[in-house]
């Protein structure tokens, strides 16, 4: 798809180059040969020079070079007389003109690659390093021996570590309710909702139930997360490997 777009790009690039060099040679063509007149108005090759510099680099130099040629030819030709030396002096000047433009693109485009390419590798470092962050993070966060999940505002967890996963089935996007306690409402003291509106860090124990159906009583902690603004954005819950199995309802 994109090798289809750089070509159709290609096709408009020349088609347009072809219609601005007629329209350079019907115009010296009408002023010279049909009006006659002295009239300066070669200003519109720049046109078709610049672009095809812009364009093409180096070889949109030929480009310069043909409207050069056809501005002296023309002299030659034409029934006026006019000097000499100002036609080679705008000849010359579509040729500097034209070159002058192709190396500043040239340049141009070799300094915006260098930029690309160091800019990707500064971007593959970061997320090499951002992505050994997160490995040392759950390593951390898997041998401290508490079940921890990530939840957000909604109560849907969003990470958990491999103990919360082994215990409680805390899979991204099961509500902790759910995987708490099996309920299917919100619990009406949920001190996770609370940390996420107050911003405070609280603890509190809580009856719940295990992967297997087992009925536990455990000491939860909640702590919030805020971005760099200052909003909380997510609350940290843990709870303890042990707990107090008693039952209760």
């Amino acid at each position: 798809m994109r090798q289809k777009r750089l070509e159709l790009g290609e096709s408009y690039k020349i088609t347009v180059m072809v219609f601005l060099l007629i329209f350079c040679l019907l115009a010296t063509f009408y002023f010279q040969f049909i009006l006659k007149i002295e009239i300066i108005f070669t200003h519109i090759f720049y046109v078709p020079i610049i672009l095809a510099g812009l364009w093409w680099s180096r070889k949109g130099i030929a480009v310069a070079v043909f409207l050069a040629l056809l501005l002296l030819i023309s002299h030659v030709l034409s029934p006026l007389d006019t000097p000499l030396d100002a036609d080679v002096t705008r000849a010359l000047m579509f040729v500097i003109v034209g070159t002058v433009v192709s190396i500043l693109n040239e340049k141009w485009q070799i300094l915006e690659d260098k930029l690309s390419k160091t800019l990707e590798h500064r971007v593959e470092e970061r997320t090499g390093e951002l992505r050994e962050a997160q490995e040392k993070q759950r390593a951390i966060l898997d041998g401290i021996g508490d079940a921890v999940i990530v939840l957000d505002r909604d109560q849907n967890v969003t990470w958990s570590n491999e103990i919360a996963v082994n215990q409680y089935g805390a899979v991204n996007g099961r509500k902790c309710y759910e995987t708490y306690k099996w309920l299917k409402e919100p619990c009406p003291d949920c001190i996770a909702r609370e940390t996420y509106v107050n911003g405070v860090a609280m603890t509190a124990e809580e009856p719940g139930i295990l992967k297997d159906g087992t009925q536990v009583h455990f000491i939860v902690s909640c702590s919030p997360v805020r971005n760099s603004e200052g909003k909380v954005v997510s609350v940290v819950r843990g709870t303890p490997r042990h707990h107090r199995a008693e039952a209760y309802g």
